[in-house]
């Protein structure tokens, strides 16, 4: 190899570079602009093969564009998303404006082992490559291989001309191509919009078999009306992200502002019903709900637009059982049903009408306090106005209804209003609010309390008023609305949310009392949606609710938070410790849990802070609250969790690791890499084959694999990383196999991904995409493999058989493997666990029982590995002992990629 430095340049290379020029800039496409442009390079300089790849935002690099000649291979779709480090040397060459040359492949083997590896599969033998720049940045590089040795001097003159065109070129197309790409995507979520629906519509047609979702997000509107539209923003890219999980974002498309439609081509029937399902499970445990419609045709039978009418009929049909499964709950607890598709409440009697009518003839100058009044409302309204010179109030024909008033006019209403206040402590402040308002200490009031309806139940209401005055300064009008706060109370339990124990938490602090708070959350519940269903468990949270607020109202306020989690805060005159309470809500959480058949272990966890001591302000107790709930659920061997301040940075440092787990993943398993661990030979030492290890990186450190894969599988992540740890295996395991033919290499697979039927196809395409044989491959499974769903699990097994693969039993001899498994499932190779390895050296029985089961393995026909040698003499012993492999510290740890192809070429 070497590194070109300074070439003279030859004459014909401004001909070469403007007969390249003509040739390529004539196309109509970019795509055509960059095949010509590598085909006259290609076919005038006699190579194998010319291309351009890209350095990608993630830190790696990809092939974008490749010609070939006759007889050559294509490998541009083998080589995507190739880390850095495999050409780390190359960049260096390039910022000092020098092209790499590689005169004869074997040249760089044990210099640079890991671009020899990748180089080793395509058939190089030699190469030149050009870096692409724009503004100073390596952006790319362009390369040829297998050239003429006599050509070299003249590419790479006609490279360093050629490599400011080229990178220009991608410049332009990437402005183009965002252009498009705003043409035809939604900017707020990313998807497709309905202008690229229009350009997949004229290609549909045919032969071909379609799959259609059609979602509307229900509660748009209402997020949108309660919380501003950067919540209701929050939803719909939430709800995407749920289909995008599903079915991937290159087949979904917004089609409106709550309505997004899913187009699956030549997708099989069941594979699409079966996504549709599992789409429909994950909405059902979500707090988000997207109403759902399918359909599925050919298009040679059913048009389009009548696949697309069909699912979005389901849709409409599925959006209204769930608004009357809504309906009906909130009837049941004698609510009044709002229609989401109009939240505002208007006077409907004529009756009321004329009332208002006589009212302002009356008072004519009443009705700009009665607009001006309006303005301040953000939520759906029951107004209310009165002429203070005669203390008569005209209300909404809705404020009458809800309230049992006898009339639209009503006589001194202050008063009559102050008998429906349930709360004492409400009552005092809302009179204290009012006098404050006549006595000019306020402009307006402004306050959330209960009060009883016309039947006696609680409603927590927002009411606010603005009082006006004449010329003279004297009370004139008192005018306002009172608002439904659905949103303060949750509809399942009827017991008051976030905001109100906020409220409740600063009318204390203001007060300069001191309480308990207890943070409550239920365990399992998730489990309990699924097998039990979601009526069911919104039952049990309502039993619950109702005998905490019935036993023990006279010590605790009570407060559901998000999810399943409730504030309990301890009335100041309670004489009870939090100790004590904690038993009596834990006794009782668990009669409900035994009354409904749940038979589970810690159904629910505690957590304790002392307000205000520990934290003075409430709305930071409250999210510290909800944070130590979760690390109680995860420590349901401790009775409860009292607060400190390291306990929460541990716990959102979890949550963060959760949160960029997810979008790593997303992001195709962005921060993941694998590494190998080199298994050796018992005979000679020589390494024969490997096992790939995941590693992922948070925060500058791997996390534990034992934390990851837990995290991944309890997470639902494990099935995507998994195909992704998969694909990495053949890719590498292609490249070392170019090398040595006989090199096996090993990957673990989670019992998630046996159960995903995708998986076994995936493999098979995987092997077939880089043309690798399977008996290259070893899949290693674990004795918790075969604990459940043995005929799954057989099938899954024959299935990778196959493919060509062997099978590795893991871990044998860390649990309760028995050789019963050796004959039951075809198994080649057995790996012994560690711990059988323990004081092996001080004991002449254990070395004997070790014997025993490797003698036994070959018996059966099977090969086997030990784990864990970390010394020479364990390693000396399983010598003897007659193991086939030997895998351990002793002789590698798992090493990266380029260390392992160093060891590997050496």
């Amino acid at each position: 190899m070497d590194l070109e430095g300074m070439y003279s340049t030859d004459t014909s290379t401004e001909t070469l570079v403007n007969e390249c020029l003509k040739y390529a800039l004539g196309a109509e496409s970019y795509q055509e602009t960059f095949d010509q442009l590598l085909s006259y390079v290609g076919n005038k300089f006699h190579c194998a093969r010319t291309y351009i790849f890209e350095i990608n935002k993630n830190n790696t690099f990809s092939n974008t564009y490749e010609w070939c000649a006759p007889g050559s291979t294509r490998q541009r779709e083998l080589l995507q998303n190739e880390p850095m480090e495999t050409i780390e040397w190359w960049l260096e060459t390039f910022r000092d404006d020098r092209l790499v040359i590689i005169r004869e492949l074997d040249s760089i083997r044990n210099d640079y082992p890991a671009a020899y590896a990748a180089l080793k599969p395509q058939g190089i033998h030699s190469l030149v490559v050009s870096p692409l720049k724009s503004e100073g940045e390596i952006i790319g590089f362009l390369g040829i291989d297998d050239p003429g040795q006599e050509q070299i001097p003249i590419i790479v003159s006609f490279f360093k001309v050629m490599e400011y065109f080229v990178a220009s070129l991608l410049k332009r197309r990437d402005l183009s191509y965002r252009l498009t790409y705003v043409s035809y995507h939604d900017q707020l979520t990313g998807a497709l919009n309905r202008s690229a629906y229009k350009e997949k519509e004229k290609q549909l047609q045919g032969d071909v078999y379609v799959g259609i979702v059609y979602g509307d997000i229900t509660g748009l509107k209402r997020e949108n009306d309660l919380f501003g539209h950067a919540a209701g923003d929050r939803l719909i890219c939430r709800c995407y992200e749920l289909l995008c999980g599903e079915f991937g974002r290159e087949l979904i498309y917004r089609m409106g502002g709550d309505e997004f439609m899913v187009i699956c081509i030549d997708m099989e029937r069941r594979m699409f019903e079966e996504k549709c399902h599992r789409l429909k499970e994950i909405i059902s445990r979500e707090d988000c709900h997207i109403a759902i419609g399918t359909s599925w045709g050919c298009l040679l039978e059913t048009a389009l637009t009548a696949l697309i009418a069909k699912a979005e009929q389901e849709m409409y049909k599925n959006k209204s059982e769930y608004y009357e499964k809504i309906n009906s709950m909130e009837r049941k607890r004698g609510k009044i049903v709002v229609s989401e598709r109009n939240t505002s409440y208007r006077p409907k009697s004529v009756e009321a009408a004329e009332t208002l009518h006589q009212f302002l003839l009356q008072n004519p100058d009443g009705i700009g306090p009665l607009i001006d009044s309006t303005e301040m409302a953000d939520s759906p309204i029951c107004l209310y106005i009165g002429d203070l010179r005669t203390n008569i109030y005209y209300i909404t024909d809705n404020m009458r209804k809800m309230f049992g008033f006898d009339s639209n006019l009503v006589y001194d209403l202050l008063t009559k209003w102050e008998k429906r206040i349930c709360y004492t402590e409400d009552l005092e402040s809302y009179r204290r609010d009012i006098e404050n308002i006549w006595n000019k200490n306020q402009k307006e009031h402004d306050f959330k309390y209960r009060v009883y309806d016309k039947e006696g139940k609680l409603l927590w209401i927002h009411c606010r008023g603005r009082l006006y005055r004449d010329a003279e300064d004297n009370p004139r009008y008192f005018a306002g609305f009172v608002s439904r706060q659905e949103f303060l109370i949750d509809p399942i339990t009827n017991l008051p949310r976030e905001n109100a124990a906020v409220h409740k938490l600063e009318m204390l602090r203001k007060r300069g009392e001191h309480t308990i708070v207890v943070g409550i959350g239920l365990n399992h519940f998730m489990e309990i949606n699924e097998t039990k269903g979601r009526s069911a468990a919104d039952n049990l949270l309502q039993e619950l609710s109702i005998f905490w607020e019935s036993r023990l109202s006279n010590k605790v306020w009570f407060y559901r938070l998000e999810g399943v989690s409730f504030m309990a805060v301890v009335k100041p005159d309670c004489p009870d410790t939090a100790e004590d309470l904690i038993m009596e809500l834990r006794e009782s959480v668990n009669y409900y849990f035994r009354k409904w058949n749940l038979l589970v272990n810690s159904p629910c966890s505690f957590c304790v802070f002392y307000y205000p001591s520990d934290i003075d302000t409430p709305e930071l107790l409250v999210e510290k609250l909800i944070s130590l709930i979760e690390i109680a659920k995860s420590n349901t061997q401790m009775d409860y969790i009292s607060y400190s301040a390291d306990t929460i940075d541990k716990y959102r440092e979890n949550a963060g690791l959760v949160l960029r787990l997810n979008k790593d993943v997303l992001n195709n398993c962005c921060n993941f890499r694998i590494v190998i661990q080199p298994v050796v030979s018992a005979a000679n030492g020589r390494v024969e084959g490997g096992e790939v290890l995941l590693r992922w990186r948070y925060m500058g450190k791997d996390v534990p694999a034992h934390v990851l894969i837990h995290l991944l599988e309890k997470k639902g992540l494990i099935s995507r990383v998994g195909h992704w740890v998969f694909q990495e295996t053949v890719r590498h395991c292609a490249r070392i196999t170019a090398v040595d033919r006989n090199f096996r290499l090993s990957f673990n697979v989670s019992y998630l991904q046996i159960m995903d039927d995708g998986f076994l196809p995936f493999m098979a395409e995987t092997i077939r995409k880089y043309q690798i044989s399977g008996q290259s491959l070893v899949m290693e499974l674990t004795e918790n493999h075969f604990n459940d769903q043995p005929e799954r699990l057989l099938k899954f097994i024959d299935g990778c058989r196959a493919l060509g693969m062997s099978i590795a039993l893991d871990d044998f001899g860390s649990g309760y493997s028995s050789m019963g498994l050796l004959i039951k499932y075809p198994i080649n190779v057995v790996k012994l666990d560690r711990t059988l390895l323990k004081g092996m050296t001080e004991s002449w029985d254990k070395q004997a029982f070790l014997k025993a089961i490797i003698l036994a393995c070959h018996q059966f026909g099977k090969r086997v590995c030990v784990e864990g040698v970390e010394n020479q003499e364990e390693e000396r012993i399983v010598r003897e002992m007659g193991s086939d492999m030997i895998q351990g510290y002793y002789f590698y740890r798992p090493l990266e990629l380029g260390d392992f192809y160093r060891v590997f070429t050496i």
